[in-house]
Protein backbone atom coordinates (compact mmCIF):
# COMPACT_ATOMS: atom_id res chain seq x y z
CA UNK A 1 0.00 0.00 0.00
CA UNK A 2 1.81 3.61 -0.94
CA UNK A 3 0.26 5.86 1.38
CA UNK A 4 1.87 8.58 -1.12
CA UNK A 5 -0.19 8.25 -4.15
CA UNK A 6 -3.07 9.30 -2.31
CA UNK A 7 -5.21 6.39 -2.51
CA UNK A 8 -4.28 5.49 0.83
CA UNK A 9 -4.20 7.63 4.18
CA UNK A 10 -2.91 7.05 7.72
CA UNK A 11 -5.33 8.00 10.57
CA UNK A 12 -5.20 7.46 14.54
CA UNK A 13 -8.51 5.97 15.81
CA UNK A 14 -9.00 5.56 19.70
CA UNK A 15 -11.17 2.43 21.11
CA UNK A 16 -12.01 2.24 24.82
CA UNK A 17 -9.26 4.73 25.44
CA UNK A 18 -6.81 3.30 23.68
CA UNK A 19 -5.15 4.94 20.20
CA UNK A 20 -4.59 2.85 16.96
CA UNK A 21 -2.73 3.55 13.80
CA UNK A 22 -4.68 2.59 10.43
CA UNK A 23 -3.35 2.85 6.97
CA UNK A 24 -6.51 2.55 5.09
CA UNK A 25 -7.68 3.48 1.54
CA UNK A 26 -8.73 6.85 1.56
CA UNK A 27 -12.74 5.81 0.00
CA UNK A 28 -12.59 3.84 2.89
CA UNK A 29 -12.25 6.60 5.57
CA UNK A 30 -15.90 7.36 6.37
CA UNK A 31 -16.83 3.75 7.07
CA UNK A 32 -13.55 3.53 9.12
CA UNK A 33 -14.92 6.41 11.38
CA UNK A 34 -18.46 4.94 11.60
CA UNK A 35 -17.30 1.54 12.76
CA UNK A 36 -15.10 3.08 15.38
CA UNK A 37 -18.37 5.44 16.61
CA UNK A 38 -20.53 2.01 16.50
CA UNK A 39 -17.72 0.35 18.56
CA UNK A 40 -17.59 3.17 21.32
CA UNK A 41 -21.14 3.58 21.57
CA UNK A 42 -21.99 0.15 21.81
CA UNK A 43 -19.09 -0.30 24.84
CA UNK A 44 -21.08 2.94 26.77
CA UNK A 45 -23.94 0.99 26.21
CA UNK A 46 -22.78 -1.92 28.18
CA UNK A 47 -20.84 -0.21 30.60
CA UNK A 48 -23.94 1.27 31.70
CA UNK A 49 -25.74 -1.83 31.06
CA UNK A 50 -23.02 -4.28 33.41
CA UNK A 51 -21.00 -3.97 36.74
CA UNK A 52 -18.31 -4.70 34.47
CA UNK A 53 -14.84 -3.23 35.83
CA UNK A 54 -12.62 -4.64 33.12
CA UNK A 55 -11.86 -2.92 29.56
CA UNK A 56 -10.96 -6.30 27.67
CA UNK A 57 -14.44 -7.67 29.37
CA UNK A 58 -16.49 -5.02 27.68
CA UNK A 59 -15.05 -4.92 24.29
CA UNK A 60 -15.20 -9.16 24.52
CA UNK A 61 -18.70 -8.49 24.95
CA UNK A 62 -18.85 -5.84 22.03
CA UNK A 63 -17.17 -8.33 19.92
CA UNK A 64 -19.48 -10.65 20.72
CA UNK A 65 -22.16 -8.52 20.28
CA UNK A 66 -21.41 -7.12 17.02
CA UNK A 67 -20.31 -10.42 15.33
CA UNK A 68 -23.93 -11.53 16.63
CA UNK A 69 -25.36 -8.88 14.57
CA UNK A 70 -23.33 -9.78 11.64
CA UNK A 71 -24.21 -13.15 11.35
CA UNK A 72 -28.12 -12.21 11.94
CA UNK A 73 -27.82 -9.55 8.88
CA UNK A 74 -25.81 -12.67 6.70
CA UNK A 75 -28.61 -14.68 7.44
CA UNK A 76 -31.30 -12.59 6.90
CA UNK A 77 -29.85 -11.56 3.58
CA UNK A 78 -28.81 -15.17 2.27
CA UNK A 79 -32.66 -16.02 3.07
CA UNK A 80 -33.83 -13.31 0.99
CA UNK A 81 -31.29 -14.01 -1.94
CA UNK A 82 -32.69 -17.07 -1.85
CA UNK A 83 -36.20 -16.06 -1.95
CA UNK A 84 -35.81 -13.73 -4.52
CA UNK A 85 -33.89 -16.88 -6.25
CA UNK A 86 -37.34 -18.89 -5.87
CA UNK A 87 -38.89 -16.09 -7.29
CA UNK A 88 -37.53 -15.38 -10.17
CA UNK A 89 -37.50 -19.13 -11.11
CA UNK A 90 -41.31 -19.12 -10.50
CA UNK A 91 -41.17 -16.06 -13.23
CA UNK A 92 -39.03 -17.78 -15.62
CA UNK A 93 -41.12 -21.06 -15.61
CA UNK A 94 -44.27 -18.60 -16.04
CA UNK A 95 -42.58 -17.12 -18.75
CA UNK A 96 -41.36 -20.33 -20.58
CA UNK A 97 -44.69 -21.80 -20.49
CA UNK A 98 -45.87 -18.23 -22.06
CA UNK A 99 -43.68 -18.48 -24.66
CA UNK A 100 -44.49 -22.19 -25.59
CA UNK A 101 -48.23 -21.30 -25.99
CA UNK A 102 -47.31 -18.71 -28.25
CA UNK A 103 -48.18 -20.58 -32.07
CA UNK A 104 -45.60 -20.31 -34.93
CA UNK A 105 -45.52 -18.58 -38.11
Amino acid sequence: MDVQSGEFLRIKVQIAGRWYPLKIKRSDEQTVRNAVKLIEDSLSALERSYDVASKQDLLAMCALQLANKLLTAEKKQQEEAQNLEFQLSEIYSMLDSGVQDIPSA
